[in-house]
């Protein structure tokens, strides 16, 4: 683009997935197909309504002119990023993915990225990957087990099956002339800050370096505890209580320690019986989080784990994050486990919302997200300035 950074776009199926982004300035836009190579953004990440500009595709070179509707236009070139299909198996199933190497012929740096909550394709992965790439790292994404192109009866597994499907990841990476092997590591935000952790844990020292974003130090139960308590802090407010919103909060510990341990089914039932005439009960319900993903999930405490890496870790809070707690998650770095660990570094970023978004506060992340306009600056520097650090290779295409 016009400062010599890259502008990363990426078209999808899926009309929420379909953006531009700008890693340089942290700027991002939705972008809608109006016809063949020439498209539409917004005036934000969720919303291409009402429009704010297009950008045509040349058909000769690759290069795309940006034409804002209250700007010049720019004209960016075409980056020779190479994208190859690479698949990959972990014990018996078979994954599926795409690896991104920045311009030359290496060997570079790698990272593999793990997927956040939920049925995740690679997709979900093209923006962290691009922020790598333009950092001179080559990028792994794949779909989720038993999503996308990757094979699996259900995406739902333990955090240890998710792990050794990124170390699988890793290893494909291992005998390639254009990676370096001793400088892959992995990269997880969200869901994916607990599993990336976990999986450099389990590598016996073949993952260099490891980055966690917006999760994973507390159990999974108390990240619950913390998110719907946010949730209904800032939606129920005018119908509840502080002292509501707390019985709620406990009814749902319980509902989670059950459904995570098995144990504990008539302190259960009792305390549904007692909820259900309480004014936030509809809100919270009897209804079990799934069995088959929280029962070997919902207690993992991620303390020794983050305590047995000695490579070089990296994990990124954020200001206004509502569905992790930042607070609490940063009072667990100075547990006798992980105080002093100087291989451990933390950043929280102000001003930020659970995916990095600027943001004011206020709203849960879901009602904020579609309103996204820019990548929180401090994030994107605090990246680089670290990696710049500890990953020794990576460069500037």
């Amino acid at each position: 683009d016009g400062s010599d950074g890259l502008v990363v776009i990426s078209p999808s199926a899926n009309p929420g997935r379909s953006f531009f982004v700008r890693p340089s300035t942290g700027e991002i836009r939705g972008i809608k197909p109006v016809s063949p190579g020439i498209y539409e953004f917004g005036t934000c990440l969720g919303r291409t309504e009402p429009r704010s500009g297009t950008l045509t595709v040349s058909p000769a070179d690759g290069s795309v002119t940006f034409a804002p509707a209250d700007g010049p236009a720019w004209t960016a070139r075409a980056v020779p990023i190479r994208a190859e299909s690479l698949s990959f198996t972990n014990h018996g199933t078979k994954l599926a993915g795409v690896l991104f190497t920045p311009p030359g012929d290496g060997p570079f740096p790698a990272v593999v990225l793990a997927h956040g909550s939920g049925k995740e394709t690679r997709d979900g992965a093209l923006g962290p990957a691009m922020m790598f790439v333009e950092q001179g790292i080559a990028a792994l994404v794949f779909d989720k087990r038993g999503c996308g192109e990757s094979q699996a009866d259900d995406w739902r597994a333990p955090f240890t099956d998710y792990a050794d499907d990124m170390l699988a990841g890793v290893q494909s990476l291992r005998d390639r002339k254009d990676i370096k092997p001793d400088a892959i590591g992995v990269w997880g935000h969200s869901q994916g800050a607990w599993v990336a952790p976990l999986a450099a844990s389990r590598a016996h020292g073949e993952v260099a370096f490891v980055i966690a974003e917006c999760g994973g130090v507390v159990d999974p139960i108390t990240q619950e505890e913390f998110r719907g308590r946010e949730s209904m802090r800032i939606k129920l407010a005018k119908s509840l209580t502080p002292e509501q919103i707390d019985e709620a909060v406990a009814y749902r510990r319980i509902k989670y320690e059950y459904a995570s341990t098995g144990n504990g089914k008539n302190r259960y039932d009792a305390a549904t019986e007692q909820s259900r005439s309480k004014p936030w009960f509809k809100n919270v319900t009897e209804r079990l989080p799934d069995e088959v993903f929280w029962r070997p999930n919902g207690t993992y405490d991620p303390t020794p784990t983050i305590a047995h890496l000695e490579c070089p870790v990296l994990l990124i809070f954020a200001e206004f994050d509502t569905m992790t707690p930042t607070a609490q998650s940063v009072d667990r770095l100075n547990s006798p486990q992980l105080v002093g660990k100087k291989s451990l570094k933390h950043a929280v970023i102000l001003n930020a919302n659970h995916a990095l978004f600027e943001s004011s506060g206020g709203k849960i992340f879901e009602d904020e997200e579609a309103d996204a306009i820019r990548i929180a600056p401090t994030y994107l520097s605090t990246i680089k300035g670290w990696l710049s650090a500890h990953v020794p290779g990576g460069t500037n295409p």
